[in-house]
């Protein structure tokens, strides 16, 4: 059986695994409509999206069950919900202006980029180690 610390470092596995996964899908969404024609474009990237918003929700519904708040994770959390709300928006009316999805994808990008460097550093792990009172001695694959 697992102790508190061992489930922790799991849930944090799987967040962070879950956050990769629609981090990497809307980022695909981006690159689709600049590299497919016509209409098509609009199909993948929304293909993508919407494997994008099924890894949030995941993501969402971890963060909420294991209880994790930090600075880096919510301002990801708001740059893609900027982000796809420009996305959908690109989609929905065929908008060839896509200055405003060009914004808030390079926000996007920076806040997932800080995100994981808060993960690999273990600032996020650490936080949530301390705000529940367990102590851990070793986390090397963070």
């Amino acid at each position: 059986m697992e102790n508190g610390a061992d489930v922790t470092l799991n849930q944090l596995n799987i967040f962070k695994q879950f956050m990769f996964l629609s981090y990497s899908d809307t980022c695909d969404a981006y690159i689709a409509l600049d590299r497919h024609e016509g209409d098509s474009k609009y199909s993948v990237a929304l293909g993508y999206l919407a494997m994008s918003q099924q890894s949030q929700m995941e993501l969402i519904k971890l963060q909420l069950s294991i209880k994790i708040d930090h600075q880096e994770i919510e301002k990801y959390m708001t740059a893609y919900a900027d982000y796809t709300i420009q996305l959908k928006y690109v989609i929905t009316y065929k908008d060839n202006n896509t200055s405003t999805l060009n914004m808030t994808h390079s926000s996007l990008i920076k806040a997932g980029n800080l995100l994981m460097h808060s993960f690999k550093n273990g600032r996020i792990f650490w936080h949530r180690v301390f705000s529940t009172h367990r102590v851990l001695f070793s986390f090397s694959f963070l």
